[in-house]
């Protein structure tokens, strides 16, 4: 599993020979332009004395606190276009100038900001989240009003970013699981199999296992078939629906016929495993499906399989 470009998911729950032989449960902070485009080549007249922050614009107090209360210096906000917005974003190398610059930007947030914005946040280290934890407030708040305008992979980059920062439980995040749901069935017929993998896998990794939403989830995938899902995707989807606990008879079937119809030799040894867990975690037990991995399993000599 990306925003912009995804990044298939690679991380998972298992080790890969413990659930084989198990079988079971087991920016730049950006400086504001000199006012003056001539400063430096005209003398200006003394400034009569003034006391300290007179005249100074009062800092506005604003819900959550945001960033200007962790970066401490507030520039004047540059009249950026989306794409150089984008690129500013891009740029940030630390939690709280990212946060800075949603702050001084965020009226002027369009749908490919607002992706970027949450992907670079869920690559960046995360140690200093629990005292930024407020300052989010206003970005999920935007989050919340602009999901309704977002496309299908917008929408399940959101998801995977929240999923991947581990934005789960209590906290200004709330509301954005509570609003993605429906954001995704009103656009499942537009997601890619990367889209609907990803999906499957933010929601059970995050602990919103949506009876309603796994249920589209699960329709949309046995009515496309899985043809243009990858190892990665058919392994993802699985292992998704099992650990959610939600029972997919259909969807089971259609993904052991697709791993048996293919070159086992293409996937992974963590596809592999994955594949292997999902399947006996959710008491769906294809004897063809778990002949052919065990088959393709011995044939590499589990060499290359993590302890």
């Amino acid at each position: 599993m990306g925003v912009g470009a995804q990044r298939d998911r690679e991380d998972t729950p298992s080790r890969h020979l413990g659930i084989m032989a198990t079988s079971g449960k087991a920016v730049w902070v950006i400086k504001a332009p000199n006012e003056d485009p001539n400063q430096g080549t005209r003398v200006q007249p003394a400034a009569p004395p003034r006391r300290p922050n007179a005249g100074a614009m009062p800092r506005r107090s604003t819900p959550y606190g945001r960033a200007s209360s962790v970066d401490g210096v507030r520039p004047n906000a540059a009249a950026l276009n989306s794409r150089q917005l984008t690129a500013e974003l891009g740029k940030a190398r630390a939690l709280p100038q990212l946060l800075s610059l949603h702050e001084r930007h965020s009226d002027r947030f369009d749908h490919f900001n607002l992706g970027a914005f949450w992907s670079k946040f869920q690559k960046m280290p995360h140690g200093q989240l629990r005292e930024l934890t407020g300052c989010l407030g206003p970005a999920c708040e935007q989050t919340v009003q602009m999901l309704p305008e977002l496309d299908a992979r917008e929408v399940a980059n959101v998801a995977y970013a929240f999923a991947k920062a581990r934005l789960v439980g209590s906290g200004p995040w709330q509301n954005v699981w509570a609003t993605l749901p429906d954001a995704v069935r009103r656009r499942l017929g537009d997601f890619n199999p990367q889209g609907l993998s990803n999906t499957a896998w933010a929601f059970a990794s995050a602990g919103h296992a949506s009876t309603e939403l796994f249920n589209a989830i699960s329709a949309e995938v046995v009515r496309r078939g899985l043809g243009d899902f990858k190892e990665q995707h058919l392994s993802n989807t699985a292992w998704a629906f099992a650990t959610a606990g939600h029972a997919s008879p259909q969807l089971f079937n259609a993904i052991s016929t697709e791993v048996v119809r293919r070159e086992l030799s293409n996937f992974k040894e963590q596809h592999l495993s994955n594949t292997a867990w999902a399947f006996a975690t959710a008491g769906h037990l294809s004897a063809e499906l778990f002949k052919a991995i065990a088959a393709e399993v011995v044939r590499r000599e589990l060499g290359d399989f993590k302890e």
